[in-house]
């Protein structure tokens, strides 16, 4: 009999320890303080350096702001069509927006630079019928030699446009137009006008090659 009781107690302190097994222990987060561990809720901060890198694109987005910009005046000499002057545009002074395009490539794209724009406002009629527009860019002192001028004209009567002179800080330069520009009620695309300077075929800047193909293909679909 006293066999029969050991080997039950033995048997039910195996149960008892195969089943205390089965459970784990408490975790120090449960209890921290009667686990002795209650630095762990406050882990210690990560020390090392923190390194940011940017890409050269990234860096010339950046600075592009800060590049120092110039006043460049501008002296476009016109003759006005047989209409009379009725546009709102005329009489606040302000009938041609101007757009200069740089003969050098943005190294960033290799596209076209932007091109830097002003209204041209008119401040003199002279005896002859000639009007003088005058307008000021402010072009980064990056924006290299000026290949090229874009004009739309937003006045309600065709114009006349005779030559413009650029007064830059190396000297003057001066766009040969002798043009009529449609007011752009009728035509809204704008009128591109380039250097006097020549180029060899292969020495042509790209983005003046690609100003020749966009105005040879306006021109070919405005024919009948």
């Amino acid at each position: 009999m006293f066999c029969k009781e050991a080997s039950s107690s033995l048997q039910t302190l195996n149960i008892a320890k195969s089943l205390s097994s089965e459970f784990t222990k408490p975790s120090a987060l449960v209890n921290p303080l009667s686990a002795g561990h209650r630095y762990k809720l406050f882990p210690r901060p990560i020390r090392g350096r923190c390194t940011v890198t940017a890409s050269k694109f990234d860096i010339d987005w950046i600075t592009k702001d800060n590049v120092k910009k110039i006043k460049v005046k501008g002296i476009i000499t016109a003759k006005q069509g047989l209409l009379p002057s009725v546009g709102v545009t005329d009489l606040l002074g302000v009938s041609l927006l101007v757009e200069l395009i740089s003969a050098e490539t943005d190294p960033r794209t290799l596209m076209e630079k932007d091109p830097v724009k002003d209204n041209a406002r008119r401040v003199l009629l002279d005896a002859h019928g000639e009007d003088q527009y005058e307008c000021v860019f402010d072009m980064p002192e990056d924006f290299g030699p000026v290949g090229a001028i874009r004009v739309l004209n937003q006045d309600l009567k065709e114009i006349f446009l005779k030559e413009m002179k650029l007064e830059l800080p190396d000297g003057s330069v001066t766009f040969t137009f002798n043009s009529w520009v449609a007011p752009k009620s009728e035509d809204p695309t704008k009128r591109t006008f380039f250097s006097n300077k020549s180029y060899l075929p292969l020495q042509t800047p790209e983005p003046l090659k690609q100003l020749r193909k966009q105005g040879a293909g306006d021109l070919a679909r405005q024919e009948p």
